[in-house]
């Protein structure tokens, strides 16, 4: 099984959300799939009671969901925590890695111990190797929600000058 904790899931509105449905509508092709939205003590009762059949945990950060306050933003470094603790299989998915402050970049460095760390784009997985994770445990899982670039025009202009 695969538990998968997220702080964002449709109908919120988060790109985050979308991109988890997406992941556990393909990964429930072949295998057991539980998605646990924000709440703590839902997922450490799902980790107590399955630990035995889970065989990886899956963290989603960061979402709207986990920036409510304070306290919920490290509801997924407890999670990580408490994962680690049983001895399962971590993975976390960095969202707009690129994105966030030093602080919160800072507040990362427990997640070098998981055994993945995922990206959505190409560019987000460069920065990440980078600034701060090893390019041997970094993935890559597009966001398939995606919209195609749109074609680009050519820019023209002219430069008129009175003076």
């Amino acid at each position: 099984m695969l538990l998968i904790y997220t702080g964002s899931y449709p109908d919120d509105k988060c790109g985050v959300g979308d991109y988890v449905y997406n992941l556990n509508q393909e990964i429930k092709k072949n295998y057991t799939v539980n998605v646990v939205k924000l709440s703590l003590f839902e997922l450490i009762y799902k980790i107590v009671s399955n630990r035995k059949i889970i065989k990886l945990i899956n963290i989603q950060y960061p979402s709207i969901g986990f920036s409510t306050n304070k306290i919920a933003a490290f509801k997924p470094h407890v999670a990580f925590i408490l994962a680690k603790l049983v001895g399962l299989k971590t993975s976390i998915t960095l969202h707009e890695f690129s994105s966030l402050s030093k602080r919160a970049q800072y507040f990362l460095k427990i997640f070098k111990l998981a055994d993945y760390i995922i990206f959505t784009t190409q560019y987000e997985k460069n920065i990440g190797e980078k600034t701060l994770f090893n390019s041997a445990k970094t993935r890559l899982i597009p966001i398939a929600s995606n919209i195609p670039s749109c074609q680009k025009k050519e820019k023209k202009f002219d430069l008129v000058h009175f003076g």
